[in-house]
């Protein structure tokens, strides 16, 4: 992140403002170009590591 200078906006006290914007843009790439990220190796643990997630929904905010 980092400030970037908001020119058609002023603070309260008459000052410019600045807003936190990501340091690089959002880059959407086209399925052809990750397409190799997946074709490694399966995980052979991924169903025991699997069973081992608790599934049922719970709002992390609510102590257990």
């Amino acid at each position: 992140m980092f400030c970037q200078l908001n020119s058609d906006s002023t603070s309260a006290t008459g000052r410019p403002s600045a807003r936190l914007v990501p340091a690089h843009a959002t880059q959407w790439r086209s399925w052809g170009e990750i397409a190799d990220l997946f074709n490694g190796p399966d995980d052979p643990t991924w169903e025991h590591d699997r069973q081992l997630l608790d599934e049922d929904p719970r709002d992390p905010r609510v102590e257990q």
